[in-house]
């Protein structure tokens, strides 16, 4: 009896114990030239996750990758593929043998397999997790069915018209259609929409494009392209702009380097409730970054973003009680 061809078994590596706090930026440095992955993504790997962060590969590869992790400090396991590693989903990894993107467009479209896989609640930072894939395909078809009641509307009730001549577009139809589209892994497609109404001033979308940007997701890498849309959020008051805009600043990507600019935007961000900006400006304060040196002051931010759930911040409150005491 004839038999098909061996399949190889492939293998995923996962981390078991998010990165945080002081050690990322440690951890990152130590391990992003050896893997060929830029800061950024690394950072976004790394942080508050526990899944997947390659694609299914064979056991040689991810032993190599959970090693090079390994050594840096970071916990993880390599763990076998069970069924069809088509439908893993996981952060994507540059293909073995480490390399860089070059941008070309046979990679890009390496790149989109299945995507990253990050899911943002609706108003918020894309933030790490896996969720099925049938929702993004619910709300896809949800989207799409309130934009066929639109055409319907316009049918009877004749062209909506801007003072050019174009249809309007709907910032609110638009910006979910692009929600939709990233959600399912198809960058590019969420980046169109998303240009749409983000040239317009739509904040949130202003973001999202910064996000693509600053993670190359969709398009290649620019820290540049990056800090121009987190600005222009920033400007109309989006609070985790002003924190990603601050911390561009604070490490000199895509903007020169100015702690004085990083910490006007975490300020502004601090103020308006984002717990990673009251840290990020609470550091600045007790260490005199940007700002005159304030300790009282960096307690209290210190305690707002302890408030808000920063497990850093309370690592210096508890420094800042064992220095007070007599």
């Amino acid at each position: 009896m004839a038999l098909g061809p061996r399949v190889e078994q492939q293998f995923v590596v996962e981390v078991q114990t998010p990165v945080t706090g002081a050690e990322l930026p440690e951890v990152v440095a130590r391990t992003s030239k050896e893997l060929g992955i830029p800061t950024v993504k690394l950072e976004q790997l790394l942080s508050q996750r526990l899944s997947p962060i390659t694609r299914p590969i064979s056991r040689d590869n991810a032993e190599e990758i959970a090693g090079v992790l390994r050594d840096a400090g970071v916990q993880v396991a390599v763990r076998p593929i069970v069924g069809d590693p088509a439908r893993t989903r996981s952060a994507r990894w540059p293909q073995f043998p480490h390399r860089a993107w070059d941008g070309s467009a046979e990679e890009e479209s390496e790149r989109e397999w299945l995507g990253p896989g990050f899911v943002p609640e609706e108003e918020d930072f894309p933030v790490s997790g896996v969720r099925p894939r049938v929702w993004g395909r619910r709300l896809a078809l949800l989207i799409a069915l309130v934009a066929l009641l639109v055409v319907l509307v316009v049918l009877q009730s004749g062209p909506i018209l801007g003072s050019g001549g174009e249809p309007e577009v709907d910032p609110v139809v638009q910006y979910g259609v692009g929600l939709a589209a990233y959600r399912e892994g198809r960058f590019v497609e969420a980046r169109r929409a998303w240009g749409k109404v983000a040239a317009d001033g739509h904040a949130q979308a202003q973001f999202m494009l910064g996000y693509l940007s600053e993670t190359g997701l969709g398009e290649p890498w620019s820290g540049a392209r990056a800090a121009g849309w987190y600005a222009a959020a920033a400007e109309q008051g989006h609070s985790k702009a002003q924190f990603r805009l601050g911390d561009l600043y604070a490490r000199g990507v895509g903007v020169p380097r100015s702690e004085a600019a990083a910490a006007y935007w975490f300020r502004q961000a601090a103020e308006a409730g984002e717990p990673q900006g009251q840290y990020r400006f609470a550091l600045a304060l007790m260490h005199g970054r940007g700002v005159p040196r304030a300790l009282e002051l960096s307690l209290h931010w210190f305690a707002r973003a302890a408030e808000n759930g920063v497990a850093e911040a309370e690592s210096y409150l508890d420094l800042f009680g064992l220095l007070q005491m007599p």
